[in-house]
């Protein structure tokens, strides 16, 4: 590979997250939800939760190969999750790609997982923990 190929992200998943910059805080605290407003971009945070969401539905440990990126549709209006777990032995991809509106993007994120469950991730997140 040449590292001056760009790379379809679809195919070739970045870390899930990647290149976002996080600042969490309770739920509950308004305050400081309020002086985050400003610097909080809505689209990022709709494609982080939808990723966050489809890997809590793997239940996967910190030795899980998987990774999901998530896109937006037109004007935003929907979301495409892409998501991926790799044999840890040989490296088999088990793939999953589903659509929903941004506005259930942790739904869509959940779906995700669970078509990587359907089609075998299960047995590749159970080994040695």
């Amino acid at each position: 590979m040449d590292a001056s190929q760009i790379h379809d992200p679809a195919q070739r998943l970045p870390a899930s997250g990647a290149g976002i910059v996080v600042i969490e805080h309770r739920v509950d605290d308004l305050g400081t939800r309020y002086l985050l407003a400003p610097v909080t971009h809505g689209p990022t945070h709709i494609m982080l939760d939808a990723e966050r969401a489809a890997l809590a539905t793997l239940c996967g440990n910190r030795l899980t190969a998987a990774s999901v990126h998530t896109i937006h549709g037109p004007a935003a209006k929907s979301v495409t999750v892409h998501a991926v777990v790799l044999d840890p032995a040989d490296g088999t991809p088990i793939r999953a790609t589903t659509s929903g509106p941004a506005i259930h993007t942790t739904r869509t994120g959940r779906h995700a997982g669970r078509q990587l469950l359907d089609a075998g991730a299960t047995t590749l997140l159970s080994g040695p923990s």
